[in-house]
């Protein structure tokens, strides 16, 4: 997959440096794909790949000022949106790194922001 980022730029020269300095060590570069853009005072990020077997909004209301929605490929959480979601996105991309099943996300998500809302395709 091609991500065009900085932020996988970065991630990329630093793994590469690592594997210049411990050859002992070496590790391929991976990632969980993410990128964010402000919009209008409102900051926008994904991380993962939108697969769409099933969508969940697990905080806030897409319809106002902050949402997080949680993308779902067969039973593994394959993604992340939020808008005005800052801190918890990256709780999410690690979620994403370590393959945790959907409902284990879902749940996660249960504990970490008060607010929910009923919104779920399938």
């Amino acid at each position: 997959m091609r991500v065009e980022h900085w932020s996988a730029a970065a991630e990329q020269g630093a793994r590469a440096a690592r594997n210049a300095v411990s050859p002992e060590d070496l590790r391929p570069y991976s990632t969980v794909p993410y990128f964010w853009s402000d919009w209008y005072g409102s900051r926008i990020q994904f991380a993962g790949v939108a697969t769409v077997d099933g969508v969940e909004i697990v905080s806030g209301d897409p319809a106002g000022d902050h949402f997080v929605a949680l993308y779902r490929e067969g039973d593994r959480l394959s993604g992340v949106l939020t808008l005005n979601g800052q801190r918890h996105v990256m709780k999410y991309r690690r979620l994403i790194a370590e393959r945790t099943r959907f409902d284990e996300a879902v749940a996660f998500a249960r504990t970490s922001a008060p607010e929910r809302s009923a919104t779920a395709t399938s």
